[in-house]
């Protein structure tokens, strides 16, 4: 199954802009191999975030095909966001 991971941030958040640099990176790193997508919770319907369960950014979703493997609320290191990809 297609891995997925799904950041959550809003652009007046300051760990959201703390985060994006590590985010940036593993995504470039994984590319060929998982889907990252980034959301904005200004700009998106309040349904996906309540599907999701976001009630704070950063957090970031961890799927595989429709199962939610990880909910992380807050930035993760760059370490450990590596780690749970490869999980």
């Amino acid at each position: 199954m297609a891995k997925t991971v799904i950041k959550f941030f809003s652009n007046g958040c300051t760990p959201c802009r703390d985060y994006a640099p590590i985010f940036n990176k593993i995504k470039e790193e994984f590319r060929d191999s998982v889907e990252f997508v980034e959301v904005d919770i200004d700009k998106v319907s309040e349904k996906l975030v309540t599907k999701y369960k976001v009630d704070a950014v950063p957090t970031t979703i961890f799927l595989e095909g429709e199962d939610v493997l990880y909910n992380i609320k807050g930035a993760i290191p760059e370490d450990q966001l590596r780690e749970l990809i490869l999980k």
